[in-house]
């Protein structure tokens, strides 16, 4: 995932969160307590909630990444590898009905999908109806 800066200012306090949907896992026995998130490599230094239920009877959760007082400056860029499964890789997850999933191709793709926050206010995308 990368954060680009299109404002003319330096920007902080950024954090993004991942929004998935997982009616599948628990359909299939597990729970939201099964789900991790692994980081691999972020160029500025991010650290990542533990999943967060944003609505518990749906079964949606998120991650939030968060950047801190990283100065994102203007023109910039953040970036994010990660990848979200169940613990010991079981195959009941499937990111298809994940909010934050939707138009994701093999290449980059510009997606409101992934909201932004600064200061744990939202700046930019969409958060699912809860």
């Amino acid at each position: 995932m990368n954060v680009w800066n299109e404002s003319t200012a330096a920007l902080n306090n950024l954090s993004a969160r991942y929004f998935v949907d997982l009616s599948e896992v628990y359909a299939a026995g597990y729970s939201a307590d099964h789900v991790t998130i692994d980081i691999y490599y972020s160029s500025a230094g991010v650290t990542v909630s533990p999943l967060t239920a944003y609505d518990a009877a749906n079964r949606i959760y998120y991650f939030e990444l968060d950047w801190g007082n990283y100065a994102l400056a203007p023109g910039g860029r953040i970036e994010a590898n990660f990848s979200i499964h169940l613990n010991g890789w079981q195959p009941a997850w499937n990111p298809a009905n994940d909010w934050s999933y939707q138009g994701f191709s093999s290449s980059y793709t510009n997606t409101s999908y992934i909201p932004i926050y600064r200061a744990g206010t939202l700046i930019y995308g969409l958060e699912p109806d809860g």
